[in-house]
């Protein structure tokens, strides 16, 4: 056994999990040797690919067991599936000292995990972005069986961790009062790659853009939607530039994209009856998820004549350079359990971009309104919010105000504070 060893169990798409690619990341510059077991759905960020100490296991994706069974069987054998998976990519790994669990899913990784724990005598560090259970229920019900099953089976197992960290205060909370889980809150913070850009950088990626995206398009080819380059080689904004609004999503229940549609049909319809002199929209929404489809239809259907939709999807190292070119971000985040904070508007505070999120339990841990974003209620006030903050576009001085005031939040890094808060809990006598 390597006392610089760590386990790092995603039951999920490593490369759609960006928390436990940071932690791959700080371990590995500690010194430590990373095995990442997880799904190769999508590709991790490079930097982790080309790093020699950081290892990737990939678990054989699960079937379509509901084209084949009922819902709540298939449920079950896709539960069976992953703890096979698991156990078999745990054999094929050097003893760790240390695992690091990602939760949720709680099932059936928890328990798995204890046994393996308990067999090698290694150490589990859990750590909590939410609760399994309060998704489950989004669908089934809180009274639904299956869910009273996997909220017992979260909480028995989680608690035999030996080290929690979990992602705000209220959850943090929550874990002490409710279950008597003492975990160290250590919130998201973005990582240094996450950063305003200069100009010239922004234009290359839209130029880029333009050539698969035609909203991004300029009138030549070394020009786009929002920049230009002039005859002295010098990049401006255009004067009469669209906003780029961008919002990251992973399309599931908990995120109602409907109402950022419903507000940005407002705010077109505003546009169209000439109440109000307002800028045309580009608004990029960007991520993988279950809805993808679904609302990919929706947009289709919808009658914009000032707004345009666009669902890329962008690779690790492109998404960070997009949020820096981007005049505003969205966030539709609702929590199911109302304790868990949205890693997409640490990323853009990072890359200096103001948020307008959706209201919930503890949004206010992260949005401060009227400080650095607004948050909003309702598509009424979301379409309210865009005319108030760009009424006088390209001139947006609450805008400016926002940008200054994450100035602050962008010195507070995830390597800084992983160092002071994480790294005690992987200490090692070596």
């Amino acid at each position: 056994m390597s006392t610089k060893r760590v386990c790092i169990v995603v039951v999920g798409d490593v490369g759609r999990s960006p928390r436990m690619q940071n932690h791959a990341m700080s371990l590995a510059k500690h010194g430590f040797t990373v095995d990442i077991i997880g799904y190769a759905e999508s590709q991790p960020r490079q930097e982790l690919l080309d790093d020699n100490k950081i290892n990737f296991h990939y678990m054989e994706d699960v079937p379509l067991f509901t084209e084949y069974v009922p819902r709540l069987m298939a449920y079950g054998l896709k539960v069976m599936w992953q703890a096979c998976a698991l156990l078999f990519a745990l054999t094929v790994i050097q003893k760790p000292k240390l695992i690091l669990v990602q939760n949720p899913p709680a099932v059936p990784a928890m328990a798995i995990l204890c046994l393996y724990s308990a067999v090698r005598s290694c150490q589990i560090v859990v750590d909590w972005h939410n609760y399994g259970h309060s998704i489950l229920s989004l669908g089934l019900g809180n009274d639904h069986f299956v869910v009273r099953i996997y909220k017992w089976c979260e909480m028995y197992f989680g608690k035999k961790g030996d080290s929690h960290l979990c992602v705000s205060k209220a959850l943090q909370e929550d874990l002490q009062i409710n279950h008597n889980i003492k975990a160290i809150h250590f919130p998201d913070r973005a990582p240094l790659h996450f950063k305003p850009i200069d100009l010239r950088s922004k234009h290359e990626l839209l130029v880029k853009l333009s050539r698969e995206y035609r909203c991004f398009s300029g009138e030549t080819e070394c020009s786009s939607a929002f920049t230009e380059e002039n005859t002295d080689g010098n990049i401006s904004l255009k004067p009469n530039r669209p906003i780029l609004l961008i919002s990251s999503t992973s399309w599931t229940e908990d995120e109602d994209i409907s109402l950022f549609f419903s507000a940005l049909e407002m705010y077109d319809n505003s546009i169209k009856e000439q109440r109000e002199k307002l800028p045309s929209v580009i608004c990029v929404i960007t991520g993988k998820g279950p809805l993808k489809e679904h609302y990919a239809k929706t947009v289709s259907v919808m009658k914009f004549q000032h707004v345009k939709v666009c669902l890329p999807w962008l690779s690790a190292e492109d998404y960070p350079t997009l949020l820096a070119s981007a005049d505003l971000g969205v966030s539709l985040h609702t929590s199911s359990s109302g304790l868990d904070l949205p890693m997409k508007v640490v990323d853009m505070f990072g890359c200096g971009l103001p948020v307008l999120a959706l209201n919930f339990n503890c949004i206010g841990e992260l949005v401060d309104h009227g400080v650095n974003g607004y948050v909003f209620n309702n598509k009424e006030e979301l379409n309210q919010q865009l005319q108030g903050l760009f009424k006088s576009f390209p001139k947006c001085p609450d805008l400016d105000h926002f940008r200054h005031s994450l100035k602050e939040f962008q010195n507070d890094r995830w390597e800084s504070k992983w160092d002071e808060q994480v790294k005690p809990v992987f200490a090692t006598d070596t």
